[in-house]
């Protein structure tokens, strides 16, 4: 039965996606003339935000020793080893190292005139991944780079594999593999290092799995969907009407701000948790067929994955129609469809919204200088 409704969803975002084309697209007509210097002046200031951002999260932690030591074991472990000094504001912006990243990428594969240029922000922009990576404890962070590195590469040579690109693949289909079996304990053991570890005696926590530990693994990272859709048809569930969607950016508002009075609504991630496994710890997401299905069963499966399917199809017109224009803006679309896959996979739009935030701040960043831009060009006309 969950097979048979996730079916039905996938049926229902394919037409939605294909009715998307009856909906008319905006006109883009250039309005800043984009000039490489500047461009590439807009892309460090971005980078050095997110230099700004990790640095000011480290700081709560202490310092950056401070941060690649404990913090992972704060999250991994679930014991407060070191209170974080306030400071979670800055991780949102940290994020805008991966936006970077694909600018650099992009342009490198352009030849730009600035190439070693971008070659060192690219470098720097793999750094603040890593560290923020090491310091929240989360392999996604780190292994995210190798995945979007390889979808901006093929989007741009397309396809073609020679043997090079099959030996790149392999590799990452390896490194990805130990990732997911082996990444939180090789996090341990790295920031082990940190606090003073032998690199010989902290890396031996790692140990060795049998193939069975490492499928099961695969396992219950890829097929929580499925399961939780399962769970969920066979339990008796009140429809939310897709509420969980509607009150999603009331979690991008910091506790505290809230006071102690008002409450953020329960996540649909923790409501989905609670009936897998009888606890709100952990956060296994539903999935975006289980997230509708908990906003409306078979209706809200069929309704929702319709309008996703429009959303993505009419977004993918439209960004066809801003590249035409601004052939700069490529890597940014390319990073809006690297990103989608993850909401298929997760559900939860207050999530996705929260880990996603950094791109909203990169845009307002970039509408910011854009405006400046055009200003700046209309007083110089004028005199």
């Amino acid at each position: 039965m969950p097979r048979f409704v996730a079916l039905v969803g996938l049926l229902a975002l394919i037409s939605g996606y294909y009715l998307s084309y009856g909906l008319p697209i905006f006109k883009v007509s250039p309005k800043v003339k984009i000039n490489e210097k500047l461009e590439y002046r807009f892309v460090l200031f971005a980078f050095l935000i997110s230099c700004g951002a990790l640095y000011t999260y480290a700081y709560s932690y202490g310092g950056f020793i401070n941060a690649l030591s404990y913090a992972a074991m704060n999250r991994l472990t679930g014991k407060d080893i070191i209170d974080a000094q306030g400071g979670g504001l800055a991780q949102y912006f940290v994020g805008i190292a991966y936006v970077v990243f694909a600018i650099c990428q992009y342009k490198l594969y352009q030849n730009s005139r600035y190439k070693k240029k971008y070659i060192a922000v690219l470098m720097g922009t793999v750094i603040v991944i890593i560290s923020y990576g090491l310091i929240k404890g989360g392999r996604g962070a780190i292994f995210q780079v190798i995945l979007m590195s390889l979808f901006i590469h093929f989007n741009l040579r397309g396809l073609h594999l020679n043997v090079k690109k099959i030996t790149a693949l392999v590799l990452a289909l390896i490194i990805g593999l130990w990732f997911v079996a082996y990444g939180k304990k090789a996090i341990i053991a790295t920031t082990g290092i940190f606090r003073g570890d032998e690199i010989s005696y902290a890396f031996d926590s790692i140990g060795y799995r049998e193939t069975e530990y490492l499928y099961g693994r695969l396992i219950s990272e890829f097929a929580h969907p499925i399961k939780s859709l399962g769970v969920a048809m066979d339990s008796d569930i009140h429809f939310n009407l897709m509420e969980h969607f509607w009150v999603a950016p009331l979690h991008l508002i910091p506790t505290r701000l809230l006071g102690s009075g008002l409450d953020k609504p329960t996540r649909i991630s923790d409501y989905n948790t609670e009936l897998l496994t009888g606890s709100q710890e952990g956060g296994i997401p539903p999935g975006l067929v289980g997230s509708f299905w908990y906003g409306g069963g078979l209706i809200g499966v069929l309704a929702g994955c319709m309008v996703f399917g429009v959303g993505i199809g009419w977004m993918q017109r439209q960004c066809y129609g801003v590249v035409k224009v601004y052939q700069s803006a490529f890597p940014i679309v390319l990073y809006i469809f690297f990103k989608m896959p993850w909401f298929l996979n997760n559900g939860d739009l207050s999530v996705f919204l929260k880990h996603q935030f950094h791109f909203f701040i990169f845009l307002l960043l970039l509408l910011a200088f854009s405006v400046f831009r055009r200003k700046g060009m209309s007083r110089l006309t004028a005199s």
